[in-house]
């Protein structure tokens, strides 16, 4: 890696660099990176031209744009970004349309070739797609390098574009060189051991017994990645939310949504050769609010969980859902997620490829089932572009492989959108629909 000076550094978290040593190891066995879409639905038509010009105009003044992974003097990772945007932008803007009698399952069909086009191409970090449907319709597409945005900073990304093609921004609100917090120096390195003693107990217990896993395919290289998507509105919502808490108190969503995805999914495992035995699943969660955003656009608003859990208690949702609270709880003051990020702080000193393959080698007796994101309330908060009013927002994920298959769920107006992302081969069409179809039941 280049070493640069401080002038070009944004330091990396433990998280920053789990996620690029991921990235890169997804792109070596699919060819493509991991990247994610946001969908903002406006009323009516923005513009194309006029918007995509904006867009241009707007991604040069984000010089991490056009970064890449790095080392400074004290070989402390960070993302290395110029001091002002390179000829050749690292961007796609594009423009397509569906017909009027297009439906939402055709849309998402559509957003399915347009993630894996941009995660196909190496050097584009960001990418706006307009897609037109019908007259009335209109769904602005951002798509993210996962290595740079995070669910918090694509939203903060999205409303601070929307405010600068409105004309509300502020010159103060663009961040031209971002700067991270001293802490993610290399450094600590006690603590850090420490830290790495209490996720290698927790590798050992989730790596005891036969763990319940989907085959990748043989051939994963340039397999497309699938999307499902059940919407409930915000009346469904509150329901969700009451439900949840009669089976087991407060902070229950999170292990609720979490139990029912496992019973959704438990007849897929266990039709299968590695379908019995336990589940191990990682389950990424916002982080509770401290009343201020967080100003980096990199990870640092979300942690980390991994629970487990018997096949035949999967098909007992509300059991399931106590069991898994007691776990979230018990990690929680166990500092488990603290413990994780401490840990990948430390790992830090490996180059991208190394770390990747010390990550599989330590996490090979418990990689995941299945991966769960539960997402806050939508932080995009804009409410019209050039006049037309954002009527919805969705965040669609891309799986990283291994396990190719996760859940996420975000939330917008009150009303909650559950997607269901899947490597090509992982799952066949008739088995998706029947996950999505038995979710919708329970919920």
């Amino acid at each position: 890696m280049r070493v640069v000076s401080s002038a070009q550094r944004l330091y990396l978290s433990g998280a920053d660099w789990n996620v690029t040593a991921v990235s890169r190891g997804t792109k070596d066995l699919t060819g493509r990176k991991v990247m994610f879409q946001v969908a903002v639905f406006v009323n009516g038509d923005p513009g194309g031209k006029r918007l995509e010009d904006a867009f241009r105009s707007f991604c040069g003044r984000f010089p991490l744009l056009w970064g890449r992974p790095a080392r400074c003097w004290s070989l402390a990772p960070c993302w290395w970004q110029p001091q002002a945007a390179i000829p050749g932008l690292p961007i796609r803007v594009g423009r397509s349309s569906l017909p009027d009698s297009s439906t939402d399952e055709n849309l998402v069909r559509h957003l399915e070739t347009l993630s894996n086009r941009h995660a196909a191409r190496p050097n584009w970090s960001v990418a706006l797609d307009t897609v037109r449907m019908g007259h009335q319709r209109t769904v602005l597409v951002f798509s993210f390098d996962h290595r740079v945005f995070d669910g918090a900073g694509s939203e903060a990304f999205i409303n601070l574009f929307i405010r600068s093609v409105n004309g509300t921004a502020e010159e103060g609100e663009f961040p031209v060189q971002m700067q991270a917090a001293s802490g993610h120096r290399l450094g600590g390195w006690g603590r850090r051991f420490r830290s790495l003693r209490v996720v290698r107990r927790l590798m050992r217990v989730l790596g005891e017994g036969e763990t319940c896993r989907l085959k990748l395919p043989t051939d994963t290289f340039n397999r497309s990645n699938r999307f499902r998507v059940e919407t409930f509105d915000a009346a469904a919502a509150a329901q969700i939310r009451e439900q949840a808490c009669k089976v087991a108190v407060d902070m229950m969503l999170t292990p609720y949504l979490l139990a029912t995805a496992a019973t959704a999914l438990r007849h897929v495992f266990t039709a299968g050769e590695h379908g019995k035995g336990k589940f191990v699943v990682t389950v990424m969660a916002a982080r509770p609010s401290s009343g201020e955003r967080p100003q980096r656009l990199f990870f640092n608003d979300s942690q980390l969980h991994y629970v487990q859990f018997s096949h035949r208690l999967a098909a007992r949702r509300d059991e399931l859902a106590v069991e898994l609270l007691g776990q979230l709880v018990q990690q929680e003051r166990d500092g488990v997620p603290d413990a994780i990020e401490e840990s990948n702080l430390l790992m830090r000193i490996l180059p991208v490829r190394w770390f990747w393959q010390v990550l599989t080698r330590f996490y090979r007796s418990s990689l995941p089932s299945f991966g769960m994101t539960i997402l806050g309330e939508t932080g995009i908060s804009e409410t019209e572009v050039l006049g037309c009013r954002v009527c919805e927002r969705m965040h669609f994920p891309m799986m990283p492989v291994p396990p190719g298959i996760g859940l996420m769920l975000s939330q917008s107006n009150g009303g909650y959108h559950l997607v269901l992302s899947y490597i090509e081969g992982v799952l066949s069409d008739a088995e998706a629909a029947e996950v999505m179809s038995s979710l919708r039941a329970m919920l």
